[in-house]
């Protein structure tokens, strides 16, 4: 599939018209401000058959301030930052938004829909679902604003939300918000519900208002909530509120959540109100109490505690939980031998399995914050290494190292790469010594080591090692070679990162330098797997590639790009002096047009003068299009009938050996006999108008103006099929046609 490269919002519209389902169109490093997209006749977005990804080629350096997305279908959305809201509602289906930093994502009147590993906060809502159907939100750190982190409206149905970290309100009176709030609206009630594997919590020092948990109120028609999935979640905050439901309707699970309530609040609470809740079933919880209000519910197997009104009250949970006077996961930990221990069948034991063994255990964006791509030849002596200045950047509490190496020799020491000081400072380092590979990770407790043996001289090796939650593991060519617990933090490590050499053995400075090349160095802001890491690494790579493949201008006698908009009249015209690329005796002619106005005589491309002269153009003539070929000998024109306003045409003219072809909308119109040759043409090519009456070499006469849009111009100097154009189009990643 191809990829396109673009830099300004109107490269991007212009992409948008031209990219086939499966295409990228990248956004290089800019500010792109505000963006509206809609489909219709005069939308920017056509229908797709599969996916077309908008991704920024540097996750994150890809800015806009607000995106308007109505309509869309088949579109994806990746490592963008949206400074305020992006909004994709009417009717759009199909669509996703990923490794994002927006500040409120609002998703209406859409039919299929992928929020995954974004970082959404900071205004007033975090993520809306409004009559939003089959959603799935995964992965994604919601967090700070001043109402709700998740609010789900309306007819909004088959939506899982799992696996996110939604964190902290920043409220102020009167204003009263949740952590998630469902509700009715517009006559509509959410149903076919899933809210899984979630860490839910309130900062206390932030904000002064309370918010609830997991609230739903208020549901409209004729029934209440139904098939609605509550489990596995891990709920921290101070309001007596921590699940609300009131108005529940039938097949209502709860279960297996874990609570804790802060200390001196009344958190931790189920409290079922309203409706007589007979389609409620409550089991597996860890709560500090189980409020029935209506009577109807059936609850089992659920372990509570602490005091109070609330029903079934024992114990207290600092003899439960770990550490529930902090915020994290890790609180949620139960105590060996407790009565919610693992295997007692209460609480999210399930979801702390996973977070345990670094499972779904990243949240919100993954940043790529270094990068040095070309291979080093390092020579093995002192001035023989690279220092990366730190300046913050590797302030990380976890992240992913990925590099290749091959060693001159294997033996001796020879560190790859360090990031260390003499003593503790939770430094690292890679070293190989007589075929050994050392990893090295210190914190404040000590060191841990991953070793593997078989490091051979002038081979090439891959190293990735990822740190994150307690844990340090190591990969070589794709292979694990060990996991240790250590605490590793680089945000408490203010050592330079250096290439080839180690930083840790002496205060006097590097020693054990590297002889033999590294390369292809990545550090990730997060602690992956191999397998997370490789779908990072894989499309950056392609990426790079395609940045690659723009600096290609072979072949290419002209081009055009971006939508350009011509309004009748031939001040608009663009005219190109030509030079020796149009001293060609074949070539094609490739162009997109959306035509205001059919009537009469109107030009797109040309280049032509008074007489024969090997002139060239093609025109709308009356509703027809018309393509002219000239030589010596007179003119050869092709004509399609049924040009209409407001729509989309694609028209390829070839020419060389005698012949000259042309295309429209990818079907073939013709073929005739001409001796086109530019190589004694000396007239200028002109975009939005005809230049028939003027004389030779110049545009003294232009007339025909055009009317309506041109989107991308090609002229290349080989005979091509359509086939044989897409595929030099597709290699060539600035080319919009």
């Amino acid at each position: 599939m191809a990829i396109k490269l673009v830099d300004s919002v109107d490269d991007l519209l212009s992409a948008l018209r031209v990219v086939k389902g499966g295409d990228t169109i990248l956004l290089e490093d800019g500010d792109y401000g505000y963006l509206y997209l809609s489909s219709g006749l005069k939308g920017q977005l056509p229908e797709y058959d599969s996916t077309v990804t908008i991704a920024a080629l540097n996750p994150g350096k890809a800015t806009f301030s607000k995106m308007d997305v109505r309509g869309a279908s088949n579109l994806a959305f990746e490592g963008l930052d949206v400074s305020n809201s992006l909004q994709i509602w009417y009717n759009s289906s199909n669509v996703a938004v990923r490794n994002s930093t927006i500040t409120n994502l609002t998703v209406r009147d859409t039919q299929g829909a992928d929020i995954s590993g974004n970082t959404i906060g900071g205004g007033s809502f975090g993520l809306v679902l409004q009559a939003a159907s089959d959603v799935s939100v995964r992965g994604n750190y919601i967090h700070d604003v001043t109402t709700d982190l998740v609010r789900i409206v309306g007819n909004s149905h088959d939506v899982v939300v799992e696996n996110n970290l939604i964190s902290d309100t920043v409220a102020r009176p009167p204003t009263h918000p949740d952590l998630i709030q469902m509700f009715g609206l517009n006559g509509a009630t959410p149903h076919d519900i899933t809210i899984r594997g979630n860490i839910l919590h309130d900062d206390l020092s932030t904000g002064s208002v309370r918010p609830q948990g997991i609230f739903m109120n208020g549901p409209m028609g004729a029934t209440g909530f139904q098939d609605i999935l509550i489990e596995q979640n891990l709920i921290w905050t101070q309001h007596i509120n921590t699940i609300y439901i009131n108005g529940a309707d039938g097949n209502f699970v709860i279960r297996d959540n874990s609570m804790i309530a802060t200390q001196w609040s009344n958190g931790a609470n189920i409290r079922l109100a309203g409706w007589n809740n007979e389609g409620i079933s409550v089991t597996g919880n860890v709560s500090r109490a189980i409020g029935d209000e209506g009577n109807g519910t059936t609850a089992w197997n659920n372990y509570n505690f602490g005091t109070g009104k609330w029903f079934n009250a024992t114990g207290d949970q600092t003899d439960i939980f770990q550490s529930p006077q902090y915020i994290g996961w890790k609180s949620f930990l139960p105590v060996a031998g407790s009565a919610i221990d693992f295997g007692s069948g209460y609480g999210a034991q399930g979801r702390l399995k996973e977070l345990l063994a670094g499972v779904d255990n990243d949240f919100g964006v993954t940043r790529l914050v270094m990068e040095e791509t070309d291979n080093l030849s390092l020579k093995g002596h002192s001035k023989s290494w690279f220092r990366f200045a730190d300046g913050g950047t590797l302030d990380l509490d976890e992240a992913t190292v990925s590099l290749t190496f091959s060693a001159n020799s294997a033996s001796g020491a020879r560190t790859i790469l360090s990031k260390d000081s003499a003593g503790l400072d939770h430094g690292f380092s890679a070293t190989v010594n007589s075929g050994t590979l050392t990893l090295r990770f210190e914190d404040d407790s000590g060191i841990k080591t991953i070793v593997h043996d078989g490091i051979a001289a002038k081979t090439d090796y891959n190293l990735v090692m990822s740190f994150d939650d307690g844990k340090a593991t190591a990969w070589l060519n794709g292979r694990s070679i060990g996991q240790v617990e250590t605490g590793m933090d680089w945000s408490k490590n203010g050592s330079d990162l250096i290439l080839g050499a180690d930083g840790g053995l002496s205060k006097y400075g590097p020693r054990s330098f590297f002889s033999g090349t590294v390369g292809d160095l990545r550090i990730y802001d997060q602690g992956m797997t191999y397998s997370q890491l490789s779908a990072h690494v894989d499309a950056r790579e392609s990426y790079l590639a395609a940045v690659e493949a723009a600096k290609d201008t072979s072949h290419t006698v002209f081009y055009h790009g971006g939508i350009t908009d011509f309004k009748n009249t031939v001040r608009d015209a663009i005219v190109t002096e030509t030079d020796d690329k149009f001293s060609t005796t074949e070539g094609t002619v490739a162009l997109n047009f959306r035509p205001e106005l059919v009537n009469g005589g109107r030009g797109l491309v040309s280049r032509d003068s008074t007489g024969l002269g090997d002139g060239f153009h093609i025109a709308i003539s009356n509703g027809s299009l018309v393509v002219k070929f000239e030589d010596d000998d007179g003119t050869q024109a092709l004509r399609y009938e049924g040009i209409e306003r407001y729509k989309d045409y694609s028209v390829v003219a070839s020419f060389g050996n005698g012949v000259a072809d042309v295309w429209v909308n990818n079907t073939h119109l013709g073929q005739v006999e001409t001796n086109m040759d530019w190589t004694d043409n000396s007239d200028s090519l002109i975009l939005g108008a005809l230049n028939s009456n003027s004389a030779a070499g110049t545009t003294s006469a232009m007339h025909g103006a055009y009317f309506g849009a041109l989107n991308g111009v090609l002229v290349v100097d080989e005979s091509m099929t359509p086939q044989e154009l897409a595929a030099y189009i597709d290699a060539h990643p600035l080319i919009l046609v």
